[in-house]
């Protein structure tokens, strides 16, 4: 069992954190927020979406356990503030923006480089004049 959050060290689901508050007169509990995180074996993880939604707003996404986006910031604070990361290494924006040209770029051109050898040869035929 992993000790930080009490589940199974290859779990894989959603799970649903709630913050609860405890009134000390009479001990009742009630939740006043909850936090919704994804993992897959053991590690945050999720490929359509932020793997943690936090209840202030805050979105997180994450792959393979490593704080992770390619479309937009991977860290989208409440508050407005944003961090970019890629495969868990945290970038500045500038440097992000540089990083997804050129991964566009090569991908341009490997998409370029494929169609060419998919597509048949052109036949080009004459017209005569009439």
């Amino acid at each position: 069992m992993s000790t930080t959050n009490q589940l199974p060290d290859n779990f894989s689901g959603v799970i649903k954190e709630n913050i609860v508050c405890t009134n000390l007169s009479d001990n009742t509990t009630r939740t006043i927020a909850s936090n919704i995180k994804h993992y897959l074996n053991g590690k945050l993880h999720r490929t359509d979406g932020p793997a943690v939604e936090y209840a202030d707003g805050s979105k997180e996404w994450w792959l393979d356990g490593k704080k992770n986006r390619l479309d937009g910031p991977a860290i989208d604070h409440a508050n407005g503030r944003k961090e970019w990361w890629i495969a868990g290494q945290r970038l500045l924006e500038e440097q992000f923006d540089t990083f997804c040209r050129k991964i566009e770029i090569k991908e341009k051109k490997a998409l370029h480089k494929k169609l060419k050898t998919k597509l048949p040869p052109k036949h080009i035929t004459k017209r005569k004049k009439i």
